[in-house]
């Protein structure tokens, strides 16, 4: 029923999750997240400036931080998503991208709210 409950919330969200703040939105993330795809798969470094690596970084550890805490929540049977142990940071990163590219309406929620719908997305709960 908590599951329930929480899945929910999470449907809601969407709609009321207008960003108050821009450090708190996707599009804060969004070129940093871009930069760290083509960056993990190109190891181009040439056209990397402080300011990209540190929007990398953020993106990266946001991701991060976000998929290990919905592991463990999910193995404590508390996660509304399905993320699996084995998801890398960078699947995770490409999954948002993509999703906010697909929905650029997003762009201007808060991050998580996008990023939770990314994650429901691309690896969706069931059998």
């Amino acid at each position: 029923m908590a599951r329930l409950i929480i899945v929910a919330v999470l449907l809601v969200l969407p709609g009321l999750a207008r960003a108050q703040d821009e450090g708190q939105s996707a599009r804060y993330f969004f070129q940093g997240c871009d930069d760290f795809i083509t960056y993990t798969v190109t190891e181009d470094s040439a056209e990397m400036t402080p300011e990209k690596w540190t929007d990398m970084v953020a993106c990266s550890a946001y991701v991060r931080g976000v998929g290990d805490t919905l592991i463990v929540h999910e193995g404590l049977g508390l996660s509304p998503l399905c993320l699996p142990p084995s998801a890398a940071t960078l699947e995770i990163v490409i999954a948002w991208t993509n999703y906010l590219r697909e929905f650029p309406d997003q762009l201007d929620n808060y991050a998580i709210s996008s990023l939770f719908n990314a994650i429901q997305n691309r690896w969706p709960c069931g059998p």
